[in-house]
């Protein structure tokens, strides 16, 4: 129930919580978290217990507000942030089906991973809104995240993810804990135990930290600090850390270094320190001198003050990102480009972009299609290009082959692909269902020989 309290803690932090690192850099607390777990594991139980029902049952209706994402559109989500002052937690069972919409792109008013970046980053959304398609803004987006899955339904979408390589995996945080089945009687052992316990459930520590950051008294932001011991291990860590990103810069070394790693720890020690502060609340801890039991135990990390992150939180924060880390890198090795991508003939590919409904071949469209890596349906594109069949380009995040046009094609050149040239012409003319008529216009414009196919397309037309 771990992985699923970290997110659900960041999303009660919000997006007007941060971790001030130094007096020009302030890192938001949100975080990105999947959980994988074979079936019977318990994951369901971990997602209602850690973070649906106390949202639902308790927080939500005593704030009056819906932390839960209940619409995964773009246009659900900006309405989600707008009436929740930009803070909440998409929270997923059987996450890789979402994952694999968001990638895939597909999908009409979908949220993509270039939306998902920018929700981890806690950064500005603009969109235009209404008839007059008025520039909007959303200051603060810092959305959590939390999803649950089996590892094997998770690996195909995984290795997609990395394969984009546009830093969408790096923001995520990945757990595979060990699953352990317990007997009747240890459950019966350990309900009682709770039953007796002060704390029976997150309800009322969920509702505190909620409180403690959007209440009267957070006075909009809450700016949290390390403790100079805090401080002293960041900075050793990241020392060694940058030390070993140099080294694989300057070829010294092939070591994968997590890029987010550093963020990783700030944010997960805030919420850590959070959680057991509002945990040691509920239990009567923290008063008269912060729990007289523990007193020999804190002698080398002082009670901190409620906004100064101590040496135990960097502790944990620093173990759970190796960890993580460690997940990630098995998960790696597993979830290779070979294991889910299709072994198609070079052949085969460029075929298939030289008959593409369109004057325009989008890569990921085609690279989806196939089942290869997008490295590959480049490649091919490039090998066209070379051959004087067309031309690549770049449109945002998107790379694109614009064909020549059939006037002016090679016929042999087609044929070698045996493509027949009143083929090629006719794929050239035909509408892609696949592709918008906002992004045709787009890609008409921006193509490197946009005229000869506008003299193409729309004959006897000007400009």
């Amino acid at each position: 129930m771990f992985a699923a309290i970290l997110p659900t803690v960041s999303a009660l932090l919000g997006p007007n919580t941060c971790v001030k690192v130094f007096e020009t850099y302030e890192e938001p607390v949100n975080i990105f978290l999947v959980c994988l777990a074979e079936p019977n594991a318990g994951k369901s139980q971990s997602m209602r217990l850690g973070c649906t029902e106390p949202l639902i049952t308790f927080v939500e209706k005593r704030v009056q507000t819906e932390l839960l994402v209940q619409s995964f559109t773009a246009s659900g989500m900006r309405k989600h942030m707008q009436t929740c002052d930009g803070h909440g937690i998409i929270a997923r069972d059987e996450c890789q089906r979402f994952l694999k919409d968001v990638i895939s792109e597909n999908k009409k008013d979908t949220l993509d991973a270039t939306m998902l970046v920018l929700f981890h980053d806690n950064s500005p959304w603009f969109f235009n809104s209404g008839q007059e398609k008025k520039r909007k803004c959303i200051e603060k987006t810092g959305i959590s995240f939390l999803g649950y899955s089996q590892p094997n339904s998770f690996l195909e979408v995984y290795a997609k993810m990395v394969d984009r390589g546009d830093g969408l995996i790096d923001r995520f945080l990945v757990s595979v804990p060990r699953a352990h089945t317990l007997s009747h009687a240890e459950v019966k052992r350990f309900a009682d135990k709770l039953s007796n316990s002060a704390v029976k459930d997150l309800r009322y520590i969920y509702n505190q930290i909620y409180a403690i950051h959007h209440g009267s008294g957070a006075q909009g932001k809450v700016s949290y600090t390390f403790s100079p011991e805090a401080e002293k291990l960041f900075n050793e860590h990241t020392s060694s850390t940058v030390a070993a990103a140099n080294a694989v810069f300057n070829g010294e070394s092939q070591e994968f270094i997590d890029s987010k790693d550093e963020k990783h720890i700030i944010r997960l020690s805030c919420i850590l320190h959070v959680f057991k502060d509002a945990f040691h609340n509920a239990l009567g801890i923290n008063e008269a001198g912060r729990n007289e039991a523990g007193s020999s135990a804190a002698a080398n990390d002082d009670p901190p003050s409620p906004l100064v992150i101590p040496l135990s939180a960097m502790k944990g924060a620093v173990a759970l990102t190796k960890y993580f880390a460690e997940q990630r890198s098995i998960l790696s090795k597993v979830a290779t480009p070979g294991s889910i991508y299709k072994d198609v003939e070079p052949y085969k590919i460029r075929q298939k972009i030289l008959l593409f409904l369109s004057p325009f071949c989008p890569s990921k469209i085609l690279y989806t299609e196939l089942k290869v890596q997008a490295a590959t349906v480049h490649g091919e594109m490039r090998a066209l290009e070379e051959e004087g069949l067309g031309h690549v380009y770049s449109h945002g995040n998107k790379t694109i082959f614009s064909k020549v046009v059939p006037s002016t094609v090679d016929e042999e050149k087609l044929r070698g692909y045996n493509v027949e040239k009143s083929d090629f012409e006719k794929m050239f003319h035909e509408t892609n269902c696949k592709i918008s008529a906002d992004l045709f216009a787009t890609l008409l414009q921006k193509a490197p020989n946009s005229s000869d196919i506008c003299a193409v397309l729309y004959p006897g037309e000007s400009g």
